[in-house]
Formats: structure tokens, C-alpha cells, sequence
């Protein structure tokens, strides 16, 4: 009954995953992007445990403070990169998804 009704095994329609990827994708962009920028709770919840973990935000910290400003150049590069990465990605992503959708809707 439910597989006639146009609902995949676990009873969610197939029409809304694809619907709702646009939205999903934006939030994971911007989770990542939070992500990134927190820096305080990181640091004070165990972002920063000697030679067992260190996050990039937290390593540019500490390389500027040490006064290693090349290190911390190095860092913020990386992490520049790895934002343009992930938002070019999302963006074609983003791009396909809605040409597909509207191509679906044609049919």
C-alpha cells in the first residue's frame, strides 16, 4: 500500500528528498562554516589536548600568539582553501540538483 503511494521502504516520499536537498546542502555549508569559526568553545571543551588534538582555528591561535606568523599564514591558507573547496563544491552541487529537479518537474 505504501509503495503505491509513491513512498520509498521507509515511508518517506521520494519526490521530497530531492525537494529538500537545496535546503539541506545550505545548512550543512553553513554548519561547516560555523564550525570553522568557533573557536572559543572548541578551545575550552578540549580543542586543544598536547599532541592528541589541535583544530585549525585553534592552530592559528596559538602559532600567532608563539609569534610563528609564517606558520599561522600557512594555517589560514589551508583553511581558506578548504572553505572555497567545500562552497565551489556546493555551489555545482547546488546547480545540478536544481536542474535535475526542474527536469523532473517537466516529466
Amino acid at each position: 500500500m505504501v509503495a503505491g503511494q509513491g513512498r520509498g521502504p521507509q515511508g518517506v516520499p521520494r519526490k521530497q528528498i530531492p525537494l529538500a536537498w537545496p535546503g539541506v546542502a545550505a545548512g550543512t555549508v553553513l554548519a561547516f562554516a560555523r564550525a570553522l569559526g568557533d573557536f572559543g568553545a572548541t578551545l575550552m571543551i578540549g580543542g586543544n589536548i598536547p599532541g592528541k588534538t589541535l583544530t585549525i582555528p585553534a592552530a592559528i591561535f596559538f602559532a600567532a600568539e608563539g609569534g610563528e606568523m609564517g606558520k599561522a599564514l600557512i594555517w589560514v591558507i589551508l583553511i581558506v582553501i578548504i572553505s572555497m573547496i567545500v562552497m565551489t563544491f556546493m555551489n555545482y552541487w547546488t546547480d545540478y540538483q536544481r536542474k535535475m529537479i526542474t527536469t523532473m518537474g517537466r516529466n
